[in-house]
């Protein structure tokens, strides 16, 4: 089965092992890129923003109108002001634009991924934060645990800027999108600035009594900063793949660990086989044909899947005989409901995504796959631990 790609960005489908060329993903930006006139605007919120024990925040949203700006998005950057909080990995929040789809900023759906320990470890707290969220920042918002980065659970701290990413989304309260959501803020390249955009902010509840439920503020409000120019730049790439697993797919020979690590850019991992089961699967296949090397995002809805758990996997090139090998990433955890990851691809080269059952035989009647990509960026290169983290 093929799917036709949207853009630039493409991706070939079988149920058996891949076949032909990969197709390109990314491309050539227009020039309107790099040497452009651009404009630079903030428009801010300073209502204090006041997150609960649980559940939406005090302004839920809160709203910011920009207005009275030419030109479409070349840059787009999301400020929160003078945060307090006594563990952010609990926090969720999701931005609105004025149209497309909503972009998740940071969160999990109900935080467990660290605080599911006894006696308690230290938490990521902040005092007085300034949080800048932005595609360009050298590293994803993780907190340092002996020595360790979480990567499964997003937790800005101190005053910085911070890649915006949302490991396993929540379904906000209403009235915030329920879409399934971009994970890049460049995603509104070349779109309209004008308009109401909101800021949904959310308090995940723990599972556990051992740590307290955390409370917090986000103080001084937040802020947009807007880049305009004249034209889009083409730089924002993303398709939306829909498949589903059933018995009539082939085979893989076994699956691997899900370890709770989180494979992403700036944090590259490994990954060996778990079991020999046969399971089904589908593989798409891209390739990378920018002139450098990207980021390339992947968010898994498995919300479709009938409560079966199913895993993405990225691999350099895939064998269904011997699928431990060459794992570049995947998401740590199979699900039910929605995951994220990210991966490296140098100018020019390919990579193999697969989709497969946990159970043999138990399929996925329907599974999305959003990848996306700003080919215009050059993904950072990442200073590794010699377990196969970097640097935080």
């Amino acid at each position: 089965m093929r799917i036709k790609p949207a853009l630039l960005l493409a991706a070939l489908v079988t149920s058996g092992p891949l076949f032909g060329s990969p197709i390109p993903l990314g491309g050539s930006c227009k020039a309107v890129a790099k040497s452009a006139e651009t404009t630079s605007v903030s428009f801010c919120n300073a209502t204090p923003i006041n997150m609960p024990a649980a559940g939406p925040a005090s302004l839920y949203p809160s709203t910011i109108n920009v207005n009275g700006v030419s030109g479409v998005i070349s840059d787009l950057k999301v400020r929160l002001l003078d945060v307090t909080h006594a563990n952010t990995s609990t926090i969720a929040i999701q931005l609105v634009p004025p149209s497309g789809h909503p972009i998740a900023i940071s969160g999990s759906p109900s935080a467990n991924f660290i605080q599911n320990t006894d006696p308690p470890t230290p938490m990521p707290t902040a005092s007085l934060a300034d949080w800048t969220f932005a595609d360009s920042a050298d590293d994803y918002a993780l907190f340092v645990r002996n020595g360790l980065p979480q990567t499964a659970s997003p937790s800005p701290t101190v005053t910085g800027s911070y890649r915006p990413r949302d490991f396993s989304q929540p379904l906000f309260d209403a009235p915030a999108s329920t879409e399934l959501p971009s994970q890049l803020l460049s995603s509104r390249i070349g779109s309209n600035p004008n308009g109401n955009w909101s800021l949904f902010v959310q308090q995940g509840l723990l599972s556990n009594a051992v740590n307290p439920q955390p409370t917090g503020t986000i103080a001084g409000g937040w802020c947009i900063d807007v880049q305009t120019t004249g034209s889009d730049s083409g730089c924002y790439q993303r398709t939306q793949l829909t498949g589903a697993i059933d018995n009539s797919d082939l085979q893989q020979t076994g699956r691997i660990n899900r370890n709770g690590v989180v494979g992403l850019c700036t944090h590259p991992k490994t990954n060996n086989l778990f079991s020999s089961t046969a399971l089904h699967y589908d593989a798409y296949a891209i390739v990378n044909a920018a002139a450098h090397r990207t980021c390339v995002t992947a968010t898994a809805d498995f919300s479709g899947c009938s409560g079966n758990s199913t895993q993405l996997v990225v691999y350099s090139s895939f064998n269904a005989s011997l699928p431990g090998n060459n794992v570049i990433s995947d998401q740590g955890y199979s699900s039910t409901v929605r995951l994220q990851n990210s991966f490296t691809l140098e100018a020019g080269a390919s990579a193999a995504i697969v989709v497969h059952e946990i159970i043999a035989s138990s399929g996925c009647p329907a599974y999305t796959i959003l990848l996306e990509q700003n080919a215009c960026d050059v993904a950072p290169f990442p200073s590794l631990f010699g377990d196969g983290f970097e640097v935080p």
